[in-house]
């Protein structure tokens, strides 16, 4: 499921984004299946920490009590169409997936390296698609969408993804993994920008700060010079970002 970005098929070219939608629910199908074939035959059903776990059925009931009421009852459950997704059925699915995820204990390292690449997957294929349209065109703003099919959902799927990658750059200890992963976070940055999405610039900030808010409360070091790279490189693009929104009227 973490490939699931690179499901694009031109079969499935219309409705939009329906390759992907498929994909999901059969795999969702297939791992829900084996969940429960491997929770009655380990006959314990662990669960996540009371407040995660008492969130997520509280927001999982609130949606159900919402849908049943909705004025539009078939995309409250199946979602939007031509997207699939903000749907009951779709959340339900996902939350299928962390549950899963959590279980999975052993497996979380290679679920989130494999979440990475496919992210830098989906960053070459845009950064291609960039490359094509500037030599077609010579303009240098372009909105890429790559395989996600929407510039702002790409630039969404990417702010869940920069965040790992940082964590497996800052955590690794072989120095050419570690050159490899900031290529390709400095990738899927660049990627995220040429999406141009004001807001989900906005999100990514946010985050940031939750996640250096972490860090500190961790005592986990980071070195001064990455620190204060890091902001001078976001300050700057930062700047010439709006300034480009601002002039282009993105």
């Amino acid at each position: 499921l973490s490939l699931l970005p690179l499901a694009d098929f031109s079969f499935f070219a219309f409705p939009f984004e329906f390759s992907k939608f498929i994909v999901f629910v059969l795999f969702s199908g297939v791992l829900t299946l084996f969940l429960g074939w491997y929770l009655i035959k380990q006959k314990s059903y662990p669960l996540p920490s009371r407040n995660i776990s008492l969130g997520l059925l509280l927001f999982l009931g609130f949606y159900f009590v919402s849908s049943v009421f909705s004025v539009s009852p078939i995309t409250s459950f199946v979602g939007y169409f031509g997207f699939f997704t903000g749907g009951l059925i779709y959340t339900f699915l996902l939350l299928i997936i962390f549950y899963l995820a959590f279980i999975l204990s052993k497996e979380k390292a290679l679920i989130l390296k494999t979440i990475f690449f496919s992210g830098t997957f989906v960053s070459l294929y845009g950064l291609w698609q960039y490359l094509i349209q500037f030599q077609k065109s010579h303009e240098a703003i372009f909105r890429i969408y790559s395989t996600i099919g929407q510039p702002n959902r790409l630039a969404f799927f990417l702010i869940a993804v920069l965040p790992i990658g940082f964590f497996l750059f800052l955590g690794e200890k072989k120095v050419f993994i570690k050159i490899l992963y900031g290529v390709f976070l400095l990738l899927n940055f660049l990627i995220f920008l040429l999406t141009f999405s004001r807001t989900s610039f906005i999100v990514l900030i946010i985050t940031f700060f939750f996640i250096f808010s972490y860090l500190y409360k961790s005592k986990i070091t980071i070195p001064k010079s990455l620190l204060i790279s890091f902001f001078a490189v976001r300050i700057t693009i930062s700047n010439s970002f709006f300034n480009l929104s601002a002039i282009f009227k993105i």
